[in-house]
């Protein structure tokens, strides 16, 4: 069984892999449970409401808190809003 948390940072070319938790559309947000290397469901979203981007982390990247460092992901670039 693949633990998601130990693969490389870093794939080739200079770009990042990324562990989608929770995909686009989904109705519930997971989270890698690294004890029992499974993904567990985190809360479930209101009814009729969806993710509309995935959600996903960086390998081996923790905040200051020691969680994974989680990020949604969207198909094309964009703007950060301030």
């Amino acid at each position: 069984m693949t633990d998601y948390q130990k693969l490389p940072t870093w794939a080739e070319k200079g770009r990042l892999h990324a562990v989608v938790e929770t995909p686009r559309g989904s109705h519930v947000k997971l989270e890698f449970d690294p004890k029992l290397k499974v993904f567990t469901l985190a809360k479930p979203l209101l009814a009729g409401l969806t993710y509309p981007y995935d959600w996903a982390f960086i390998p081996r990247r923790r905040t200051a808190i020691h969680s994974t460092f989680s990020s949604s992901m969207t198909p094309r670039p964009t703007r950060a809003w301030c």
